[in-house]
């Protein structure tokens, strides 16, 4: 409860629920910093300044080469993404609309 911790921003609540569920830490009951900025939160851990929830995806680099660890390695935390775009596009917008959710099926857990 005393190793600091980061968030996205003040609506974050991912970590909050992560260690109220898998370890009984009250709201409020550990130190929590914000940075809008998910290189930052990676920047942040491989420095040791805090711990955080990062996508596994986002650092395979640095958890084969030992720069990171996972703390919780038999913990999975799950979210839903969605991708937000207009109905009635067409065009090159339909296409990058596709490659996106394309791309998405095929590297992110379904």
């Amino acid at each position: 409860m005393k190793a600091p911790a980061v968030a996205y921003d003040q609506h974050d609540k991912m970590h909050q629920k992560f260690v109220n569920q898998h370890f009984n830490i009250m709201r409020g009951n550990i130190l929590k910093h914000t940075v809008r900025s998910s290189e930052a939160f990676v920047k942040l851990a491989v420095a040791g300044v805090a711990y955080c929830l990062i996508p596994k995806l986002q650092i395979q680099d640095e958890l084969e080469s030992g720069a990171l660890i996972e703390l919780t390695p038999n913990i999975l935390l799950s979210h839903q993404i969605y991708w937000h775009h207009w109905q009635l596009e067409s065009g090159v917008l339909s296409e990058v609309s596709d490659a996106i959710i394309g791309h998405a099926r095929q590297f992110l857990p379904q």
